[in-house]
């Protein structure tokens, strides 16, 4: 079956090469098209335009004939001729002209200040909205202290089409000003009272539309000389566990006890010489944050969260091989209803937006973690049987002529999510460069995936994006499943141009191979949430092409060329007045068998204001590079960092094999000696060695942004650990383990 369907990808392909290079039947004139058909259906008998003769151009295939291409000259001409002319097919965007080529196109807005006035730009169209509405608050201040600042942020909606936000006039109000207190602008202070209060927001004078919040103000005791308060990330839940609070001059243990049921810490110590905070949360990571000194400081605890899957033929969860440490399981289908390209591989990518997770960048980060699992019955996989299982990425699906992945399976941790898609058909012309590589995969042979990356990803350009929200996530580690739908929406109508440095050294071994783009969208609790794509290697052929340290996004020319970055306008509650575009840059290295490289990444990330739309071209700074000097001594406990131009700021982050991870932040410190978590332990309790059992170690990179700073990161109500990807410009990462 395998050598049958490659002969019939290779026949094809000859078939429509030979089409191509007949360029003995010049255009016939319009009225000679309606005479004669030449026809252009493929042996799938789908309308194919490269079977009309050259130049193609000139041709389009509409009902299985060639017909010579409309040449437009107006935007009115694209109105009532392009969706005739099959130019146009969304009946959703207008179809204007494109003066220079003769050619219609769907016009996407990318920004509301592309539509007239009383327009609002959703999901790429100009639309009107209702006069009835309704308001809500869309991210959360935690927690505060005297004199310190958070943003709260509100929008209004039309409740007959709530995923769309709109700009409105807020009148903002608090319970009790002593407590917290609420600017014009909806910048909540902290005032000299502790407590919670509630914060209400309403349109104008209309008090049937009010929405309130709760905020906390923590006021640290008179004799303290060090407050920490923590939460679990994104919730006012307080972590049970333990901490540590140790000199940060000579290791002395100063204070050492269980997490109060607050949430705040509070010492009056001498921290004259600074101290090292350790936060050992039982269902969460753990956290130490060096060199603390006297004042107020917030620290958010990330949930721990770990799956590995297995499946039997009926797709239930295997007892036995499927572990679960507080998440839960989705199901989850691609609804293709609406999506109106042509191809032969359905492929699609789902997962959860990205939080810092985006500087420790990997297959598993992008699409969640393996799931072993069966084909789907009906697959026509060649060299693949029944009862051949397959270790993929759980949010990836497939289908080639039949289904074979046709749902994705996704881990989320308690709480509310917004599930993302991007999904398309690639044609049989796409495909056919790597389809050796995939036949030969899926029948237990290896995967090019640089091959693979730098074929099928600038193919995406006709992906369509799809969000979706969760119902509430309980995180209890049920062995069940939740079933959940995603529709193909919005087309990755939008495009951007984007020209990347050289690729980060890794030394006599190698280099950084692999260039990772997405285009996202910042939501207002500071997540990205991918809505475009594209990826490129340094090169698909070393022998023919060494590695240069130089992605191009076109290998037919003989300059490097910028890649080509198509995303979806915001969409499906993504926008609003506080909706941002971001871009996300990567620079991986794709490890190989044997290959002498460690696991590395450098990412650059980029952010837009509300309302502005990324511009056309975009040029990247240069990558940060990897502090290569870094070590982890796990006899000695001892991690040496080296230091990187520009990477001021860094952290170690222990990843344990089953997700209980630990984050040391240096805070400058070059070297550090890890403490032995049992030291701090509960008198007949135990604390593992979260250092042992880790499949990384990496030292992290930063480069903050202008507005941020360490003091910055753990100040109440200012942009905090759970909140990176607001504050850094900049990261790398490298496993330093022997």
């Amino acid at each position: 079956m395998s050598r049958t369907l490659r002969t019939l990808l290779a026949l094809t392909l000859l078939f429509t090469a030979h089409c191509g290079d007949d360029d003995s039947s010049p255009a016939p004139a319009a009225q000679d098209a309606v005479e004669t058909c030449i026809s252009c259906l493929n042996e799938f008998d789908k309308n194919d335009k490269k079977l009309c003769p050259e130049p193609q151009s000139e041709w389009n295939c509409v009902d299985g004939c060639c017909v010579p291409v409309f040449k437009c000259e107006t935007d009115e001409q694209c109105a009532t001729t392009g969706f005739d002319e099959g130019q146009c097919t969304d009946e959703r965007y207008d179809c204007r002209c494109e003066v220079e080529s003769g050619a219609c196109y769907e016009w996407l807005c990318g920004t509301s200040d592309e539509c007239d006035e009383g327009e609002v730009c959703d999901a790429g169209a100009c639309v009107t909205f209702s006069d009835a509405l309704s308001l809500r608050l869309v991210n959360q201040v935690p927690v505060l202290s005297p004199g310190a600042k958070g943003q709260l942020l509100a929008e209004a909606f039309d409740p007959s089409a709530p995923e769309l936000g709109l700009p409105v006039e807020v009148t903002w109000s608090s319970e009790d000003e002593s407590v917290v207190s609420v600017d014009a602008e909806g910048v909540v202070t902290g005032g000299d009272t502790a407590g919670s209060v509630s914060i209400g927001a309403q349109i104008g004078d209309d008090e049937s539309t009010r929405v309130t919040i709760e905020v906390r103000n923590v006021v640290p005791a008179s004799d303290a000389t060090l407050t920490i308060t923590t939460l679990y990330e994104r919730s006012l839940e307080v972590p049970s566990g333990r901490y540590a609070l140790v000199s940060a001059t000579d290791g002395t243990v100063l204070e050492v006890g269980d997490i109060p049921t607050d949430g705040v810490i509070s010492t009056s110590v001498d921290l004259s010489g600074g101290c090292d905070v350790h936060l050992f949360a039982d269902a969460g990571d753990w956290i130490s944050w060096l060199d603390a000194e006297e004042g107020v400081i917030f620290l958010p605890v990330p949930r721990t969260a770990f799956a590995e899957l297995s499946m039997d033929t009926d797709l239930n969860l295997v007892d036995g091989e499927t572990t679960l440490d507080n998440v839960n399981v989705l199901r989850g289908t691609v609804d293709f209803g609406d999506y109106d390209k042509e191809g032969v591989l359905d492929l699609t990518l789902s997962s959860f937006a990205f939080s810092s997770g985006l500087f420790d960048f990997s297959l598993e980060t992008l699409l969640g973690p393996n799931v072993k699992r069966f084909f789907d019955p009906g697959h026509s996989l060649p060299g693949v049987s029944d009862t051949d299982t397959a270790e993929i990425p759980g949010g990836l699906t497939f289908s080639l002529s039949t289904p074979a992945i046709p749902q994705f399976h996704l881990t989320p941790s308690k709480g509310h999510h917004r599930v993302w898609t991007l999904g398309g058909r690639i044609t049989l012309e796409q495909v056919a460069p790597v389809s050796d590589q995939l036949f030969d995969a899926f029948s237990g042979g290896g995967l090019d995936f640089g091959l693979l990356v730098g074929t099928l990803f600038p193919a995406f350009e006709d992906f369509w994006s799809g969000v979706t929200l969760t119902e509430d996530i309980p995180g209890d580690a049920q062995m069940s499943v939740m079933p959940l739908e995603v529709s193909l929406a919005v087309p990755l109508g939008l495009t951007a141009e984007i020209s990347t440095g050289l690729v980060p050294s890794l030394g006599e071994v190698g280099s950084a191979d692999a260039v990772f783009v997405l285009a996202g969208a910042m939501t207002p609790d500071q997540l990205f949430m991918p809505i475009g794509i594209t990826a490129d290697t340094d090169t698909r052929d070393p022998e023919l092409d060494p590695p240069d340290r130089r992605v191009d996004g076109d290998d037919t020319t003989p300059e490097i060329d910028p890649l080509t970055l198509p995303y979806a306008p915001l969409h499906s509650g993504l926008g609003g007045p506080h909706g941002r575009y971001a871009v996300a840059v990567v620079a991986a290295a794709i490890l190989g068998e044997d290959d002498p490289r460690r696991d590395a990444g450098s990412a650059i990330l980029v952010r837009y204001e509300p309302g502005e739309e990324p511009p056309t071209e975009i040029d990247l700074e240069d990558f940060l590079g990897f502090p290569l000097e870094s070590s982890w001594n796990p006899e000695e406990r001892l991690v040496t960092a080296s230091p990187v131009e520009g990477g001021a700021i860094q952290r170690i982050l222990f990843k344990h094999r089953e997700g209980r991870h630990w984050t040391v932040w240096l805070n400058g410190r070059s070297e550090y000696v890890l403490p032995t978590p049992e030291s701090f332990a509960a008198e007949g309790g135990t604390l593992e060695d979260r250092s042992d059992n880790v499949a990384l170690v990496l030292i992290n990179s930063f480069d903050l942004s202008e507005s941020a700073s360490l003091t910055s990161l753990v100040s109440p109500g200012g942009t905090n650990l759970d909140g990176l990807l607001d504050a850094v410009d900049r990261a790398s990462f490298l496993d330093i383990r022997p």
